[in-house]
Protein backbone atom coordinates (compact mmCIF):
# COMPACT_ATOMS: atom_id res chain seq x y z
CA UNK A 1 0.00 0.00 0.00
CA UNK A 2 2.87 2.43 0.57
CA UNK A 3 3.23 2.36 -3.20
CA UNK A 4 0.22 4.70 -3.23
CA UNK A 5 0.82 6.80 -0.09
CA UNK A 6 4.22 8.24 -0.94
CA UNK A 7 3.48 9.20 -4.57
CA UNK A 8 0.06 10.56 -3.52
CA UNK A 9 1.60 12.77 -0.83
CA UNK A 10 4.34 13.96 -3.18
CA UNK A 11 1.74 14.87 -5.83
CA UNK A 12 -0.47 16.61 -3.25
CA UNK A 13 2.48 18.70 -2.05
CA UNK A 14 3.41 19.69 -5.60
CA UNK A 15 -0.16 20.77 -6.36
CA UNK A 16 -0.41 22.55 -3.00
CA UNK A 17 2.82 24.47 -3.62
CA UNK A 18 1.77 25.55 -7.10
CA UNK A 19 -1.71 26.59 -5.98
CA UNK A 20 -0.58 28.63 -2.96
CA UNK A 21 2.87 29.83 -4.01
CA UNK A 22 4.55 28.01 -1.13
CA UNK A 23 7.80 26.11 -1.61
CA UNK A 24 7.31 22.47 -0.59
CA UNK A 25 9.69 19.69 0.36
CA UNK A 26 8.82 16.04 0.92
CA UNK A 27 10.95 13.25 2.35
CA UNK A 28 10.25 9.70 3.43
CA UNK A 29 12.90 7.45 4.95
CA UNK A 30 12.63 3.87 6.14
CA UNK A 31 8.89 3.55 5.54
CA UNK A 32 7.81 -0.13 5.33
CA UNK A 33 6.51 -1.38 1.98
CA UNK A 34 3.11 -2.64 3.19
CA UNK A 35 1.47 -0.18 5.52
CA UNK A 36 -2.10 -0.93 6.55
CA UNK A 37 -4.64 0.98 4.44
CA UNK A 38 -6.11 2.60 7.57
CA UNK A 39 -2.70 3.98 8.55
CA UNK A 40 -2.06 5.30 5.04
CA UNK A 41 -5.43 7.06 5.01
CA UNK A 42 -4.74 8.69 8.39
CA UNK A 43 -1.26 9.87 7.34
CA UNK A 44 -2.64 11.40 4.14
CA UNK A 45 -5.46 13.10 6.04
CA UNK A 46 -3.05 14.50 8.64
CA UNK A 47 -0.91 16.00 5.88
CA UNK A 48 -3.97 17.52 4.15
CA UNK A 49 -5.28 19.08 7.36
CA UNK A 50 -1.86 20.40 8.39
CA UNK A 51 -1.28 21.97 4.98
CA UNK A 52 -4.71 23.58 5.11
CA UNK A 53 -3.73 25.12 8.45
CA UNK A 54 -0.46 26.40 6.94
CA UNK A 55 -2.42 28.26 4.25
CA UNK A 56 -5.05 29.60 6.66
CA UNK A 57 -2.85 30.66 9.55
CA UNK A 58 0.92 30.53 9.01
CA UNK A 59 1.71 33.04 6.27
CA UNK A 60 4.51 30.63 5.34
CA UNK A 61 6.78 30.67 2.31
CA UNK A 62 8.05 27.11 2.83
CA UNK A 63 6.61 23.89 4.22
CA UNK A 64 8.27 20.51 4.67
CA UNK A 65 6.53 17.18 5.13
CA UNK A 66 8.75 14.36 6.40
CA UNK A 67 7.86 10.74 7.12
CA UNK A 68 10.13 8.37 8.99
CA UNK A 69 10.26 5.53 11.47
CA UNK A 70 11.06 5.96 15.15
CA UNK A 71 11.03 3.01 17.58
CA UNK A 72 8.28 1.15 15.71
CA UNK A 73 6.26 4.31 15.21
CA UNK A 74 5.57 6.10 11.94
CA UNK A 75 6.60 9.73 12.37
CA UNK A 76 4.80 12.45 10.42
CA UNK A 77 6.29 15.93 10.71
CA UNK A 78 5.04 19.07 9.04
CA UNK A 79 7.25 22.14 9.48
CA UNK A 80 6.68 25.63 8.11
CA UNK A 81 8.55 28.93 8.20
CA UNK A 82 5.48 31.01 9.00
CA UNK A 83 4.58 33.21 11.94
CA UNK A 84 4.49 30.36 14.46
CA UNK A 85 1.82 29.60 17.00
CA UNK A 86 0.21 32.13 19.35
CA UNK A 87 2.12 32.73 22.58
CA UNK A 88 -0.95 31.99 24.69
CA UNK A 89 -1.44 28.50 23.26
CA UNK A 90 -3.58 27.01 20.55
CA UNK A 91 -7.31 26.45 20.53
CA UNK A 92 -7.85 23.26 18.58
CA UNK A 93 -10.03 24.09 15.61
CA UNK A 94 -11.71 21.48 13.48
CA UNK A 95 -8.49 20.56 11.63
CA UNK A 96 -6.30 20.08 14.70
CA UNK A 97 -9.06 18.30 16.56
CA UNK A 98 -9.48 15.93 13.62
CA UNK A 99 -5.73 15.24 13.48
CA UNK A 100 -5.61 14.62 17.23
CA UNK A 101 -8.61 12.27 17.19
CA UNK A 102 -7.41 10.27 14.19
CA UNK A 103 -3.97 9.85 15.76
CA UNK A 104 -5.53 8.89 19.10
CA UNK A 105 -7.82 6.34 17.45
CA UNK A 106 -4.71 4.49 16.24
CA UNK A 107 -2.90 4.87 19.58
CA UNK A 108 -0.79 7.76 18.30
CA UNK A 109 0.35 11.05 19.77
CA UNK A 110 0.36 14.64 18.54
CA UNK A 111 2.74 17.45 19.47
CA UNK A 112 2.69 21.04 18.26
CA UNK A 113 5.77 23.19 18.50
CA UNK A 114 6.72 26.74 17.65
CA UNK A 115 10.12 28.33 17.26
CA UNK A 116 10.46 30.22 14.16
CA UNK A 117 7.55 28.74 12.24
CA UNK A 118 5.49 25.86 13.49
CA UNK A 119 5.90 22.09 13.70
CA UNK A 120 3.21 19.47 13.88
CA UNK A 121 4.52 16.05 14.81
CA UNK A 122 2.48 12.86 15.00
CA UNK A 123 3.73 9.42 16.00
CA UNK A 124 1.54 6.51 14.95
CA UNK A 125 2.02 2.84 15.85
CA UNK A 126 3.15 1.03 12.74
CA UNK A 127 3.33 -2.63 11.88
CA UNK A 128 3.73 -3.32 8.18
CA UNK A 129 1.28 -5.74 6.62
CA UNK A 130 -1.23 -5.73 9.51
CA UNK A 131 -3.42 -3.48 11.57
CA UNK A 132 -1.79 -0.65 13.44
CA UNK A 133 -0.43 -1.84 16.75
CA UNK A 134 -2.59 -0.35 19.46
CA UNK A 135 -1.53 -1.93 22.73
CA UNK A 136 0.88 -0.22 25.06
CA UNK A 137 1.19 2.98 23.04
CA UNK A 138 -1.49 5.25 24.44
CA UNK A 139 -0.76 7.77 27.09
CA UNK A 140 -2.86 7.85 30.26
CA UNK A 141 -5.32 10.46 28.98
CA UNK A 142 -5.91 8.68 25.67
CA UNK A 143 -6.36 5.32 27.40
CA UNK A 144 -8.94 6.91 29.69
CA UNK A 145 -10.79 8.34 26.70
CA UNK A 146 -9.93 11.96 27.50
CA UNK A 147 -8.50 14.40 24.97
CA UNK A 148 -5.87 16.49 26.76
CA UNK A 149 -5.34 20.07 25.61
CA UNK A 150 -2.75 20.66 22.92
CA UNK A 151 0.60 21.60 24.40
CA UNK A 152 2.68 24.35 22.82
CA UNK A 153 6.45 23.94 22.99
CA UNK A 154 8.49 27.10 22.46
CA UNK A 155 12.02 27.33 21.07
CA UNK A 156 13.91 25.39 18.41
CA UNK A 157 15.93 23.26 20.84
CA UNK A 158 12.87 22.20 22.82
CA UNK A 159 11.05 21.55 19.57
CA UNK A 160 13.34 18.70 18.56
CA UNK A 161 13.02 16.86 21.88
CA UNK A 162 9.56 17.89 22.99
CA UNK A 163 7.63 15.32 25.04
CA UNK A 164 4.73 14.05 23.00
CA UNK A 165 1.14 14.39 24.01
CA UNK A 166 -2.05 13.60 22.20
Amino acid sequence: MTRTLLPSLAEHLTTFGERHGIKTEFSAEGIPENLPAELEAVVYHIAQEALTNVVRHARAHRVQVALGMEAGMLRVEIDDDGIGLPAGGVQAGTGLASIREQARALGGRLTLGSGPGARLRVLLPCRAGGPAERSGRRDVDAAAGRSPPLRLVRGATALARAPLSS
